[in-house]
């Protein structure tokens, strides 16, 4: 058999690929019907003789790029491409807004030596990678509340209806790291992965969807895919471990916001319980609006007291003069054992509650223990109390269970009454202060206590202390 040389064997090729590619022709010019798979294979010639001059984006693997060097004098920049890694390239702008900028950082060519470097253009738009830890959606109990899903402007802007944001805030009194942790939505349109960062106390984390101009002249901190639905959602915050921090459950609806005006829906300060931002747009990256005496009471079912008169310093008294206070009481959840009780120390230093007691009175007035403490609760801090069938994540847990119409109360160790709790109506002898609240929340409601600009709302009535949230 006789054998060609390498010469020969590319001649021969290149003109059995001419042959091919004029019968082709040919036949496109007298079979139309054939013409749209002629064209395929035409335009599939210069890609099988090796000859196409089309270059990859990028043949740089994610996970092999090279090492970011900022500010490295023994890297000489000395010529610069536009390389984006895959995941990374700029999305398109919309009409009417500019395209995101592109940020040139230089790069150590792997290889190269010194004299050898480039620039890698990376998009500011490009999301961060879902954590690597997955977490289920079913698995993960009561919410701790060291960082809160602050605000969320699920309606969008004026302008734009996607321009849609989440903003967290550390309300636990000292710094939290949040690497990892994660925003889960339960139709799995909204599944973020926080990056790496360390949340001062008292700070806000803003997540802006698509790209950093979804919040006009308010950067952002992280960029997020996914959208939400204007009819609801259900979120869900959790910690690099999986465990809950907060929740939302507008599955049915969002109970704040407004598509219309373009008012987001935030958190009341008391961080209990939501309320439509006073103007369109919200409070990104600062602190939420605080509502002036007669809105705190327009929307509440007890009558609004006079005003105060001007030589009264203070009607509404923060309650760390008082110590530790019962801010939150849930008697229902998903299901109904889902009980709990939330204490509060909105003081600095930590409150030793070791043999402290909760206890509770039903309707008729009954009395009973729910459990007897044990730990501290540190400054700034909440501690739970929670039925043993609740989900896991309470300080201290009992059997116990609360109902309608029911009271509570807190007692020091030499059994000195601390706080105490009424809801509902038609007691006998309740642990109460003032008034009873005057309504039962209903399945996964909670009765919150107050805010008011100096700290907890705690006037010694529970009727105007506490709402429904």
């Amino acid at each position: 058999m006789r054998r060609f040389g390498p010469k020969k064997r590319f001649a021969i090729g290149a003109v059995g690929i001419c042959l091919v590619a004029v019968v082709l022709w040919a036949a496109r010019q007298y079979l139309p019907g054939a013409s749209s798979a002629i064209s395929v294979v035409l335009g599939a010639l210069p890609d099988i003789a090796g000859t196409s001059g089309e270059a990859p984006l990028s043949e740089v693997p994610l996970r092999e790029r090279p090492a970011v060097v900022p500010g490295d004098k023994a890297v000489a920049a000395t010529s610069t491409f536009p390389l984006y890694i895959e995941g990374n390239a700029p999305k398109p702008a919309k009409a009417g807004k500019p395209a995101p900028k592109a940020k040139s950082l230089p790069v150590q060519v792997a290889g190269g030596g010194a004299s050898a470097s480039a620039s890698i253009v990376a998009s500011p738009v490009a999301p961060v990678p879902a954590a690597s830890v997955r977490c289920a959606w079913k698995t993960i109990g009561l919410p701790r509340g060291d960082v809160l899903l602050n605000e969320i402007s699920w309606m969008g802007s004026e302008d734009d209806a996607d321009a849609e944001w989440i903003e967290l805030k550390n309300i636990a009194g000292r710094d939290v790291e949040i690497g990892e942790w994660r925003i889960l939505s339960r139709d799995k349109k909204i599944d973020i992965g926080i990056r790496p960062k360390v949340l001062r106390a008292g700070d806000f984390y803003l997540l802006e969807r698509d790209s950093d101009g979804t919040v006009a002249e308010v950067p952002a901190d992280q960029i997020y895919d996914g959208a939400l639905s204007n009819s609801g959602a259900w979120l869900k915050l959790l910690d690099a471990t999986c465990h809950l921090m907060d929740e939302v459950n507008a599955s049915s609806s969002w109970p704040e916001g407004s598509a219309r005006t373009k008012r987001t829906m935030e958190r009341r300060v008391a961080a209990e319980g939501w309320q439509t931002s006073d103007a369109a747009g919200g409070t990104p990256r600062s602190q939420n609006y605080i509502p002036s005496w007669e809105e705190i009471f327009a929307s509440s079912t007890v009558a609004m007291p006079p005003p105060p008169a001007p030589e009264e310093e203070d009607l509404f008294p923060a309650a760390a003069a008082h110590g530790i206070i019962i801010s939150v009481v849930q008697i229902s959840g998903v299901a109904s054992d889902d009980d709990r009780i939330t204490l509060y120390n909105p003081g600095a230093d930590a409150v030793d509650v070791n043999g402290w007691k909760l206890r509770k009175r039903t309707k008729s007035g009954a009395e009973s223990s729910v459990r007897v403490l044990a730990g501290e609760i540190a400054g700034g801090s909440s501690f739970v109390w929670a039925n043993a069938k609740y989900p896991t994540g309470a300080d201290v847990t009992s059997t116990q269970t609360l109902s309608a119409d029911g009271s509570v109360a807190l007692f020091g160790p030499d059994d000195s009454l601390v706080d105490a709790l009424a809801w509902g109506s038609g007691h006998t002898a309740p642990f109460v202060e003032g008034e009873p609240y005057p309504g039962n929340p209903e399945p996964g409601q909670v009765l919150g206590r107050r805010q008011w600009v100096s700290g907890p709302m705690d006037t010694g009535n529970n009727a105007q202390d506490f709402d429904l949230n």
